[in-house]
C-alpha cells in the first residue's frame, strides 16, 4: 500500500502531519509512521496493529528499535502500546 500523508492526532488533541503505511497481509499487521514534526520528526516508527470490532490496538517502537512482535510494552523497552475503543453514537 502506498504511503499516505495524513494528520495524526494523539490523545492530547494536537494534530501533527506525517505519513504512514500499513501492510495488512503480515501477521501481525504492520504500520510504519513518520511524523513530519515533533519529537520524532522525519524518523520512522515501526509498529503493529490489530483491529477487532470496535477496538484498535497499536504498538510502536521508538526510532532505531526493532518492530514489536506482540502487543506488550514493558518499562524502559522503548515500545508504546495504545488501545483505542470506538465511541458509540
Amino acid at each position: 500500500m502506498p504511503e499516505k500523508s495524513t494528520p495524526l492526532t494523539p490523545k492530547d488533541g494536537k494534530a501533527i502531519s506525517g505519513a504512514f503505511k500499513v501492510d495488512a497481509t503480515k501477521k501481525p499487521k504492520t504500520m510504519d509512521m513518520t511524523p513530519s514534526e515533533g519529537r520524532y520528526k522525519d524518523k520512522t516508527l515501526l509498529g503493529i496493529y490489530e483491529l477487532d470490532g470496535d477496538t484498535l490496538k497499536i504498538c510502536f517502537a521508538e526510532p532505531g528499535k526493532d518492530r514489536p512482535t506482540d502487543f506488550t510494552s514493558k518499562a524502559g523497552s522503548g515500545v508504546v502500546l495504545a488501545i483505542h475503543k470506538r465511541e458509540k453514537p
